[in-house]
């Protein structure tokens, strides 16, 4: 690996290095993504207040691994997710079947359009 901490491929000391396609070839679960996926309640309750506004076309943004792009499926019936890793949504795409998933910044309009979604988180 390039770096001995996955966080040094954000950000390395104080300057924003950003190199997170190679955090994804470089390690399988980085910020122990499926580890933490059941325990923070905060994503939960999240979750919870998408479904209890109304939203059904959710659309995850820096969706990593697609974890919580998956439980929004799983409690909404439709999401999506959104990440400028290709190695991550290829991961994504491989473990999770149902939740659309795009390769691309959050400005890209093109992805809006596809999915259009009525919320971002």
């Amino acid at each position: 690996t390039k770096y001995s901490q996955y966080q040094d491929y954000i950000i390395k000391i104080v300057n924003l290095v950003g190199e997170f396609e190679q955090m994804y070839l470089d390690y399988s679960d980085p910020w122990e993504q499926y580890y933490t996926r059941a325990e923070h309640i905060e994503k939960k309750i999240g979750i919870e207040l998408i479904k209890l506004n109304g939203h059904k076309k959710p659309l995850e943004y820096g969706c990593g691994l697609g974890i919580i792009t998956q439980m929004l499926f799983e409690k909404i019936g439709n999401s999506a997710g959104i990440d400028i890793s290709e190695t991550a949504i290829i991961k994504a795409r491989e473990k999770y079947k149902l939740p659309k998933f795009y390769v691309s910044d959050l400005l890209n309009h093109k992805v809006f359009k596809e999915y259009n979604p009525d919320c971002l988180c």
